[in-house]
């Protein structure tokens, strides 16, 4: 640990060029390292990045590990040099290794209260296609996702930036279900078959 001339315990600055794969991830979580560090922007600007092919349970879990830290830092709170968690994207689609049960650790870390407006809000797409080892368990903690960022978009006054769910457009989804909600209201959207 680092400690300064009070005897506090100084902020580790990570480098904007750490690569996010299982091992800084599941250190850091392992280590319980996040409250003394603090993540800055990248010198792109990009963001926070994740190697999402290359996770393993292990990594997912620290990553959920670091969001319920951040999350829980007010801004007010949150150290100098240090910025507001911004992850537009999360994408494992196509990785081999993850299982439902760190799926769901994660659906219910970012539908949890204290994940705060501003991450929640930054959150566009959230993608697990293509991962061999996700059963149903993952599709239902998914939906669960979908609906509460729904409501506390409905109860925040604004609407969610989540836009997309494993390549699925979440509008488009949406306004198709009221128009086939509307056409069979209607009368005229549907079609009755009887067999002579």
């Amino acid at each position: 640990q680092r400690r300064d001339a009070q005897g506090d315990i100084s902020p580790i600055d990570l480098p904007d060029t750490v690569e996010w794969n299982d091992f800084p991830l599941g250190a850091m979580a392992k280590l319980n390292l996040w409250p003394m560090a603090v993540l800055p922007l990248r010198s792109d600007g990009s963001g926070f990045q994740l190697q999402g092919l290359h996770l393993t349970d292990v990594g997912l879990k620290g990553l959920c590990v670091m969001l319920r830290h951040f999350a829980q830092q007010a801004p007010g709170g949150m150290r100098s040099g240090s910025v507001p968690m911004q992850l537009a994207r999360i994408d494992l689609s196509g990785n081999p290794q993850i299982t439902d049960d760190t799926v769901a650790d994660l659906c219910h870390t970012l539908q949890h209260p204290s994940m705060g407006a501003s991450l929640r809000h930054s959150l566009r797409e959230l993608s697990v296609r293509s991962c061999m080892k996700l059963k149903s368990r993952s599709a239902f903690e998914l939906q669960n996702f979908v609906m509460a960022i729904r409501d506390a978009g409905r109860s925040d006054g604004g609407p969610s930036a989540l836009q997309l769910i494993n390549g699925v457009d979440l509008e488009a989804l949406q306004n198709a279900g009221r128009g086939s909600v509307a056409g069979g209201r209607g009368g005229g959207g549907a079609t009755n078959f009887s067999p002579k």
